[in-house]
């Protein structure tokens, strides 16, 4: 049998504590139709989609733009609004559907982010 699309993405973190939940994460985010970035990899200018992190805590998700309209986030134009938005909106949206498949999210807010980080700490059991 093939390897997920997860575990294929993070197969260098296999010793992480949270490696399990984070291939289950990608997976599942991916099976929705979102596209999923590992956040210690080297960034494309092109990528935009939801960023996951091993942390010590749990998997941190965040909401990455496309690199022009995320240098642009703070401007005072209407384009940085919508982004800003849409960061805030797609958070929301990834929360959601993590919860109702299972896992425990929190929120974790910075000023100078526009949208929360978010943190899963814990996962549904899978037969």
């Amino acid at each position: 049998m093939g390897m997920t699309p997860g575990q294929q993405a993070l197969q260098r973190y296999t010793n992480h504590a949270h490696h399990a939940m984070a291939v289950a994460i990608w997976d599942d985010l991916s099976g929705h139709g979102l596209r999923v970035l590992d956040g210690e990899a080297p960034a494309d200018d092109r990528d935009s989609g939801v960023v996951l992190s091993l942390g010590k805590d749990g998997i941190y998700l965040d909401w990455q733009l496309d690199r022009d309209r995320e240098h642009k986030i703070y401007d005072k134009t209407l384009r940085a609004e919508q982004a800003r938005s849409i960061s805030a909106v797609m958070t929301g949206a990834v929360a959601s559907s993590l919860a109702a498949l299972g896992y425990r999210v929190h929120a974790d807010f910075a000023d100078a982010l526009p949208a929360p980080t978010l943190v899963v700490d814990d996962m549904p059991l899978r037969s």
